[in-house]
């Protein structure tokens, strides 16, 4: 082995043993989401007049209650212990927006 190899070596046993420290899974920013969220805060309020529904989503919402009902199950994933899953209808209303 030439010295080239062995500095190599070297570096990729050091890169192994450094580890990063994490302190937060998620920043305390973000974890009050439901208080800064666009889906929790505009669009509980959308969904109630037809017409501001259709200018956010482009489509009424007869349609968006049928094209969500086609994907729900699809789009639904499990809780966790680490965080709770973004639901069905948040995903769509982010898709389309």
């Amino acid at each position: 082995m030439d010295i080239e190899e062995i500095a190599a070596l070297e570096y990729l046993d050091l890169a192994k043993k450094i580890k990063k420290n994490r302190r937060f899974w998620i920043h305390s920013i973000l974890l009050d989401e439901t208080a800064t969220s666009l889906f929790y805060t505009i669009y509980p309020r959308i969904k109630e007049d037809e017409a501001k529904f259709f200018n956010f989503c482009r489509m009424s919402l007869a349609t968006f209650d049928e094209l969500l009902g086609v994907l729900r199950n699809s789009l639904t994933r499990q809780d966790t212990t680490m965080r709770a899953a973004v639901t069905p209808e948040e995903k769509l209303v982010c898709t389309l927006r």
